[in-house]
């Protein structure tokens, strides 16, 4: 989707835009040749982030989409609801290039959320932190995709565990070795093309 992108069009624009499209296809799934009983939605990094937002809004209304896959989402704007540490990373050495890596992300998230969220609204808002929406329990089946060296992987962990605590059908697919935006490296890393292949599965069973 080719939504709307901040500074100049901070939240929730690319949001709305991408919540058009899923109504658009919804709308004219017959013109477009679609299966409305079998639509998914995916997104990668703040792609996931709005792809989850997309679902929460179905979900308040009419529970059309019936499958998500996130891969290596924002799912948390703040750092309510889980906790970070390099602690829970395991190198096989005292790796600085990694863990500079892993802290590129962290570092950036301040500049992210001041061009995106602009201080208008809270952090822990449901739909810029999907992490942190109360009620999970209707969400479609799900698959969460995590690179092991990404800042975001704890933050996507503690989302499968809401996920699964609240009775979602949801596989957590975590690929060793790789770092954020491992999916850009498709037809480089074999660990890209699995993460395609993963998804066209479940996309079968729909």
């Amino acid at each position: 989707m080719d939504y709307r992108l901040s500074p100049e069009a901070p939240f929730p624009h690319g949001l709305n835009d991408c919540d058009t499209v899923v109504n658009y296809i919804f709308n004219h799934a017959n013109d477009l040749g679609i299966d409305s009983n079998r639509v998914g939605i995916s997104g990668d990094s703040a792609g996931g982030n709005l792809a989850a937002g997309c679902v929460l809004r179905d979900v308040k209304s009419l529970r059309r989409i019936k499958y998500m896959a996130l891969l290596y989402p924002v799912v948390s704007l703040s750092e309510e609801g889980y906790q970070f540490s390099l602690d829970q990373y395991t190198f096989e050495s005292d790796d600085e290039l990694v863990k500079r890596t892993i802290h590129s992300i962290k570092n950036c998230m301040p500049l992210i959320n001041e061009l995106y969220v602009r201080d208008e609204i809270p952090l822990v808002h449901p739909e810029l932190s999907p992490l942190m929406v109360e009620d999970l329990s209707q969400f479609p089946k799900t698959l969460i995709v995590s690179a092991e060296y990404d800042f975001l992987r704890l933050q996507d962990e503690a989302y499968v565990n809401r996920l699964n605590a609240a009775g979602v059908e949801v596989r957590y697919i975590q690929y060793k070795g790789m770092d954020h935006a491992f999916l850009d490296k498709c037809g480089v890393y074999p660990q890209a093309e699995d993460c395609m292949n993963e998804i066209a599965k479940d996309l079968k069973k729909l």
